[in-house]
């Protein structure tokens, strides 16, 4: 990963929601690995701009990323993460 970027909010029913943008470089991978506490739901994915759907794998979510043929090219993974809040 080379940068990211996040913007957590409280939205009027309790819940956290955070929206993540990640900076990556793809070196031949055909996922992104996303480990998430178990309380957050991942609510969407997009990955430059396309909506993606992510595998489940065991307790980590699997993004799948275009293969290009520049490594060195960036990609733009944007994710929409969900909590409910302890402590309404």
């Amino acid at each position: 990963m080379d940068r990211a970027a996040f913007s957590t909010r409280i939205s009027k029913d309790g819940e956290v929601v955070t929206d993540v943008k990640y900076f990556v470089k793809n070196r031949g991978n055909p996922h992104f690995k996303l480990a998430l506490p178990a309380d957050t739901t991942l609510w969407s994915v997009t990955v430059n701009g396309a909506t993606v759907v992510p595998v489940k794998d065991g307790g980590a979510n699997l993004i799948p990323l275009p293969q290009r043929a520049d490594p060195n090219a960036v990609q733009t993974l944007e994710l929409k993460l969900a909590s409910k809040s302890k402590t309404p």
